[in-house]
């Protein structure tokens, strides 16, 4: 799985690890081998994991799997954005902080790629069929 548009693959390769065994949270790679783990800072990458946006428990999965195996695991943040609302609308390149949080209603219809969308009034698991999404999905249907 690559994350940051493929940015933290290439770090991760640049340190030596391999990337279940990496976590990106922001401007900061931590990066865990089987004899010790260090803490790599980098520039220019916004805050990804907390954007406003879909959510998976991504942590969550991986302890679990480690643990069936026989794993020990301190788990301290089970879920992360997996797709910020700016990517998933087409409206802003994840370069900086502050595009991450844009106010995406606020926005002229032409500053995104789509031709209509909605955003979840909050943060839902990826791919989480609610209520509201679903009436602005039938509402759009053909009689």
């Amino acid at each position: 799985m690559l994350c940051h548009r493929g940015r933290c693959d290439r770090i991760h390769r640049r340190i030596g690890t391999a990337r279940p065994r990496a976590r990106c949270s922001g401007g900061t790679t931590t990066a865990t081998t089987t004899r010790s783990s260090r803490t790599i800072t980098t520039d220019g990458f916004p805050e990804l994991d907390g954007a406003p946006g879909g959510t998976l428990d991504s942590y969550r999965i991986l302890a679990h799997a480690l643990e069936e195996n026989g794993g020990r695991v301190e788990l301290r943040h089970p879920t992360v954005c997996f797709v910020p609302s700016v990517s998933a609308v087409a409206v802003r390149d994840l370069d900086r902080q502050a595009n991450l949080y844009t106010n995406i209603n606020d926005l002229p219809p032409d500053d995104s790629e789509l031709d209509d969308f909605v955003c979840s009034t909050t943060n839902t698991g990826h791919t989480a069929i609610t209520a509201e999404l679903s009436t602005w999905l039938l509402d759009r249907l053909p009689d």
